[in-house]
């Protein structure tokens, strides 16, 4: 799975890609071992990082690309 890292004031690295080899700790409070292109690897708490698939998603809603449903463009023009 990709992900983008968050937030990694401490050591930098913020909006840099990679891939999730393993993950630690317990499902409330998990750790993930982060692969980057340049074969670097380094651990992240669970809400440093971001899914890349929920990103593109979270855009296309930002644009406002949702066309209204039959329904409820009848029920404006009432």
């Amino acid at each position: 799975m990709q992900v983008r890292v968050l937030d990694a004031a401490k050591r930098g690295g913020r909006g840099r890609i990679g891939t999730i080899e393993h993950t630690y700790g317990h499902l409330s409070y998990r750790a993930m071992e982060v692969r980057f292109e340049d074969g670097s690897a380094e651990l992240y708490w669970y809400y440093e990082l971001e899914r890349i698939e929920e990103c593109a998603d979270s855009a296309k809603g930002k644009q406002g690309s949702r066309r209204p449903s039959p329904s409820s463009a009848r029920n404006r023009n009432r």
